[in-house]
């Protein structure tokens, strides 16, 4: 099984709905701090996204396949 690194924060990415390359980064999306009967929870979720649009759906540009020539 051939497996991939996954996508790092910095790497250079293309983005499907920018249709660009573009250059990964990881942002929050967690609820953050919570309390409930004096207990404190911070949540956290981190997430890699383009740093433009902030689209989840992008490829690492390894794995898309160059169009051959004819």
């Amino acid at each position: 099984m051939n497996r991939r690194d996954p996508i790092e924060p910095g790497d250079e990415v293309f983005c499907q709905c920018c249709k660009q390359n573009r250059t990964a980064t990881v942002i929050d999306v967690g609820y953050g701090l919570t309390e409930y009967w004096g207990s404190v929870s911070n949540h956290v979720d981190l997430i890699t996204v383009c740093n433009y649009c902030e689209s989840e759906d992008i490829f690492d540009l390894d794995s898309i396949p160059e169009e051959e020539e004819v």
